[in-house]
């Protein structure tokens, strides 16, 4: 049976006025006894009055919620527990099925492309917007699925060497749905987040409608929370005659200065450093400088031992305004870098990462 709810109407003014001339044609006893009938069939009927409601589509009844595709999907856990200390046995095998997409870890169906080659996922520990749930650590992963596979996949993770759990998404979700679009193209690509709130081993548990299987990976956090790395402001700016959008190398990110200099952060207080023959690991590094004088720089290690630094400051850059120089860091680490110059300094703290 289908019931179909009326559409309440507005109040017209014209139907009073038809109301009234009745009332004058029949006389009040006749309309007090029609009244009083009207009253008790209220009273004791059983049919309520509804009230007056929005407009409301057709509601079936006996309709039901739909059923949840995924419900058979939720197999038990196939990875069991590590025990502590127990090395992560990362999935290392990865294959490329469809050469528009990223290759992806191991040689199911379905899986993970974002993941390195030694099984590492690198996820950033401090996102920023468009994110809005900023209390996970993100990495973006695109998961990809073979054109042919029927039915949603379910994608569930979980730390194998400890408590922490792993969602997805933003806000932040423990289960990760990969509908059926359809089959078409060969491989169907999904982008999306995976979140985490400390490092560790964890695991993907891919479910499809015939099988399940696990991707295992080691979370890394860049920066780890115990480097204090300075990010600046996006609201920062420089000022006169240093030139806002001024951009000597691609990874520049917030400004962070002082009267006597000023620099262009590394994304979320991260640099890459490539390594060389001739160093460990380098960066080219630009300062601006408010003051003039010869810029020297230096920087200490705070989770190891500083020795080794050193800083190339070229000539040929004058006395003041822009100046390039390349950072030679013996090892990757948590860096606190002071750049001083005409008696004044200007220190940041960075995490510095080899480069991919």
């Amino acid at each position: 049976m289908t019931i179909r709810l009326m559409e309440a109407r507005p109040w017209n003014p014209s139907w009073g006025r038809g109301v009234l001339g009745v009332m004058e044609r029949v006389g009040r006893p006749l309309i007090c006894a029609a009244l009083t009938v009207l009253s008790l069939t209220a009273c004791t009927s059983s049919t309520a009055i509804p009230e007056r409601t929005a407009p409301t589509s057709t509601i079936s009844a006996g309709s039901t919620a739909p059923p949840d595709p995924t419900r058979d999907l939720r197999r038990p856990w196939a990875m069991p527990n590590l025990a502590s200390g127990a090395p992560c046995p990362m999935t290392t095998t990865r294959h490329q099925p469809d050469p528009h997409l990223g290759p992806i870890q191991g040689n199911g169906p379905v899986g993970p492309a974002g993941i390195g080659k030694t099984g590492s996922l690198v996820y950033n520990t401090r996102p920023e917007l468009p994110v809005t749930d900023l209390t996970w650590g993100v990495a973006k992963v695109l998961w990809e699925v073979d054109g042919t596979l029927a039915g949603p996949v379910l994608v569930r993770g979980r730390q194998l060497d400890g408590p922490n759990e792993l969602r997805f998404e933003d806000p932040a979700v423990p289960e990760l749905v990969l509908p059926d679009y359809g089959r078409g193209n060969p491989w169907r690509d999904y982008p999306s987040y995976t979140r985490v709130r400390a490092p560790g081993c964890y695991a993907y548990q891919i479910d499809t409608a015939t099988r399940n299987f696990t991707v295992v990976f080691r979370a890394v956090g860049i920066p780890p929370l115990s480097c204090p790395v300075t990010v600046g402001s996006k609201q920062t700016v420089p000022p006169s005659p240093i030139d806002s959008g001024d951009r000597p190398v691609s990874w520049v990110a917030n400004w962070y200065g002082n009267t006597a200099l000023w620099v262009r952060l590394g994304g979320q207080g991260v640099l890459t450093a490539a390594s060389s023959r001739s160093a460990a690991y380098t960066t080219k590094f630009p300062w601006w400088r408010l003051a003039r004088g010869r810029l020297t720089v230096s920087a200490e290690r705070l989770d190891g031992p500083s020795g080794g630094f050193r800083a190339d400051v070229p000539d040929g850059y004058g006395d003041i305004g822009f100046q390039a120089t390349g950072l030679v860091w013996p090892s990757p680490g948590c860096w606190r870098v002071t750049g001083s110059i005409a008696g004044q300094s200007l220190s940041f703290v960075t995490w510095v990462t080899p480069a991919s």
